[in-house]
């Protein structure tokens, strides 16, 4: 006869079953606790084996990934030509991200309004990773182009007379600041 151990079989082994359940609850979280041992049959394993092998290297990368982190916002179809989108950049690409926001508004362009969106998106990722916003600069802002709708309008002697209206794609990453003597993205 095969013993189930199900929620059924609590009608009929009220105690065992109680006792079972500890047993695998206290074995989960074991398995999660306790460093694993890693083979090579073991691939499929979702650990890492430098996760467990040595915390002390492993901490130390972690740390260095938080004291250099990318933060990326992405804004996708905005409905402006990417030609007027890169001359606002060009002005405020070399400024720390937080005097941009306050100089983007009077601009007195229309392309400061998608931009300053996506920079305090960027701000806002990297509040979310911890990261403080006066040791943060822009790595990048890249204006990329998105599709065109394809629109027309009647011209004289019944022709049509096509034209484009252009998107955009802004894609900003800022990063923290690197301080002298401090080595980024260089494996030593």
């Amino acid at each position: 006869m095969r013993l189930k151990l199900g929620p059924e079989a609590v009608k009929f082994h009220p105690i065992l079953w109680a006792n079972i359940s500890k047993f695998i609850m206290v074995g989960r979280l074991l398995m999660f606790l306790l460093p694993k041992t890693w083979s090579a049959t073991a691939s499929a394993s979702l650990r890492q084996p430098e996760l467990f092998g040595d915390t002390g290297k492993w901490l130390k990368e972690f740390w260095r990934k938080l004291k250099f982190m990318d933060i990326i916002a992405i804004q996708k179809y905005v409905r402006i030509s990417p030609q007027k989108l890169r001359v606002v950049v060009d002005m405020i690409k070399d400024l720390p991200p937080t005097d941009a926001v306050e100089k983007l508004p009077f601009v007195g362009k229309k392309a400061a309004l998608p931009l300053t969106k996506a920079i305090k998106s960027a701000l806002a990722n990297a509040q979310v990773k911890g990261a403080k916003r006066e040791e943060l600069v822009f790595k990048e802002i890249q204006i990329n182009e998105g599709p065109r709708l394809k629109r027309g309008m009647a011209g004289p002697r019944g022709k049509w007379k096509p034209y484009q209206k252009k998107m955009s794609h802004i894609r900003v990453i800022l990063t923290t600041k690197v301080k002298k003597g401090e080595k980024h993205g260089t494996k030593s």
